[in-house]
């Protein structure tokens, strides 16, 4: 599903992927461009359309990719919301997207699942 940005001056048009992810339907949106790809996680009430802003401001330097976490946005709601599965998430929609390593930009909740998880994370993730 194609989207028009809501920022006045991004120029490129929002790509709204829907995929099945370890058994659930997750959502993200692709905001295009070249670079470094940054994979953007919402908190609370959040979706991934809310970092187009931030993606108009790194255009031509990164790519960014806005995840709808489990229960938000156009991801199937419903839980379990713990956060090895929201880190399980971000990583199995890494691995649809093909490219690492990656830069997550998180909101302070969003952020808490990743940078508290296990020594278990994925090999994608940078602290």
């Amino acid at each position: 599903m194609r989207l028009q940005s809501r920022s006045a001056s991004l120029a490129s048009v929002m790509e709204q992927t829907m995929t099945r992810v370890r058994g659930r339907m997750l959502s993200w949106v692709d905001f295009g461009g070249a670079g470094q790809l940054v994979l953007a996680l919402h908190g609370s009430f959040g979706r991934g359309a809310v970092f187009a802003p931030i993606a108009d401001r790194l255009q031509g330097a990164a790519r960014v990719v806005a995840l709808d976490q489990r229960g938000h946005g156009l991801a199937e709601h419903g839980g379990p919301f713990t956060r090895a599965e929201f880190v399980a998430d971000a990583a199995a929609v890494i691995d649809q997207l093909g490219s690492c390593p990656v830069v997550v930009l998180a909101t302070p909740l969003a952020a808490s699942p990743p940078t508290n998880s296990p020594p278990s994370i994925p090999s994608w993730f940078v602290r």
